[in-house]
């Protein structure tokens, strides 16, 4: 309802259930989902409520404001709760995001889980154009809770990922530094004790070095180096002309971690070395070369 003499603005709408099916990334079975919001107060100075069901993946319910100033749309978040497979979360009270034509500021956007020490914090600006500075740390997160958000239903997934990220440069010609460990991952048939690594983008091209451990020894590397534009505006091409690598190596791992990371062999003994790797370009990678030898 619009009042113009005045210029408040209340807005209700409310659906019981909604009827979602789709391809392989919406999982075996349509889910239900329901959504309820509010909107009150003056165009300029509005008061927002809402809440959701979507299916089995979770659910959130939360309020704030969302004030006009000048060139800016600044949305405080004065509670805002999410409930996913591993339990509740709860964003800081603190939280601000700030809308410009320029870009996205977050200030305290920090959102903890009540049963544990999972947490994931973003501080700084994302830019639509001119320069970017972004820092955000995760701690502990649900592999599981991502696979849900993310809607990719690829069976049985677990473990724990924790990182950091720092982005810089201008939006057209960005620098990504970031890092990353995986812990107890587990993907279908295949077990991660522990991954950790990083990836560094800057001059368009992306480099990414990782190493798998078990029982504080490295078993497996793995480095790549992609020609793509990561910029924060639209391009015509992401991939790039120029050299691409990827190659693992690894040094007499025991056939044993083998089976630790694909339960399906058994029986295994030995060790394994081996050298292997795809370069060339995107047009034309070649095909898989190194070597490998087992004893």
């Amino acid at each position: 309802m619009w009042r113009p003499a005045s210029r408040r603005t209340v807005c209700d709408a409310r659906t019981h259930t909604c009827r979602v099916s789709g391809g392989p990334r919406s999982g075996p079975h349509p889910s239900r989902t329901g959504i309820e919001s509010r909107v009150s107060g003056r165009s300029d100075s509005l008061a927002w409520f809402g809440r959701a069901r979507f299916g089995d993946i979770g659910a959130f319910i939360g309020g704030g404001r969302f004030r006009i100033e000048g060139p800016n749309r600044r949305v405080p978040i004065d509670s805002l709760a999410v409930l996913l497979a591993t339990g509740a979360w709860f964003v800081d009270t603190a939280a601000v995001v700030v809308v410009g034509d320029s870009g996205v500021d977050f200030t305290n956007m920090t959102i903890a889980s009540a049963s544990g020490p999972s947490v994931v914090s973003v501080e700084g600006r994302l830019p639509f154009r001119g320069p970017a500075d972004l820092r955000g740390t995760f701690e502990e997160i649900s592999v599981r809770d991502i696979s849900l958000l993310l809607q990719r239903y690829v069976g049985d997934v677990d473990g724990q990922l924790s990182g950091g990220l720092r982005l810089s440069g201008a939006a057209r010609a960005p620098i990504l530094e970031a890092t990353a460990a995986l812990r107890d991952g587990v993907f279908q048939t295949l077990r991660i004790p522990y991954l950790d690594g990083g990836l560094r983008y800057a001059d368009r091209r992306l480099d990414g070095d990782f190493a798998f451990w078990r029982l504080g020894e490295r078993y497996l590397e793995v480095n790549m180096r992609l020609p793509v534009d990561l910029a924060l505006v639209p391009v015509q091409d992401r991939k790039l002309a120029g050299p691409l690598l990827v190659r693992a190596v690894a040094d007499s791992m025991p056939v044993s971690l083998i089976e630790a990371l694909l339960p399906v062999m058994r029986r295994g003994v030995g060790t394994l070395s081996a050298d292997v790797g795809i370069d060339g370009t995107w047009e034309r990678a070649s095909q898989p070369l190194g070597s490998a030898m087992s004893s």
